[in-house]
């Protein structure tokens, strides 16, 4: 689930960086505000009161419809400053969270001082069996799991996060070679 929702505030965000951005057409901003407009409007063409949601049927649409469009000029410079925002988020709250300070502030430009055995051993799920043959098992699986040509076929934005957990993935298993 987590995952789903990642995949979902990355999208919201690429979307964000589109609208944002100088190089895109007026049309699709002023179409996708003119559908929010109307998702928020207490007047709809169908009255949203009606009988087991046959009333958001119209808001379904209008949003299918206006995402797909705009969807056409999401950029991958969009998608890349959705996933950056993400991941420096992300490494500040992992920062507080481990409560290690640089000169009295959390060093939210680094991640070294996360990168340690547990943190490797998370990324490869070895819950606590540290056997070589385990971890080289847990790597091979992992490593079909997320090798970027296997999802290549489901889109650019899967491949990209492929690519990222399978850096994730060797860097761990480097790791642990270079350790025993």
């Amino acid at each position: 689930m987590h995952n789903i929702s990642r995949i979902l505030i990355e999208k919201s965000l690429a979307f964000y960086y589109c609208l944002k951005d100088p190089e895109t057409p007026g049309w699709p901003k002023v179409l996708f505000f003119g559908a929010l407009a109307y998702l928020v409007s207490p007047i709809d063409i169908i009255p949203d009161f009606l009988v087991a949601g046959i009333g958001s049927v119209d808001d379904v649409f209008l949003l299918v419809i206006t995402l797909g469009t705009v969807s056409r000029y999401v950029k991958p410079k969009h998608i890349e400053q959705a996933l950056a925002l993400l991941d420096n988020r992300r490494g500040k709250r992992q920062a507080e969270q481990s409560g290690e300070r640089k000169n009295g502030q959390y060093d939210s430009g680094s991640r070294a001082h996360m990168r340690n055995e547990d943190y490797y051993a998370k990324i490869l799920g070895l819950n606590g069996v540290m056997s070589p043959s385990h971890i080289k098992s847990r790597y091979s699986d992992l490593a079909k799991q997320y090798h970027p040509d296997r999802v290549q076929h489901l889109g650019v934005e899967l491949r990209d996060l492929a690519e990222r957990k399978m850096k994730e993935i060797n860097e761990a298993y480097e790791y642990f070679k270079n350790k025993r």
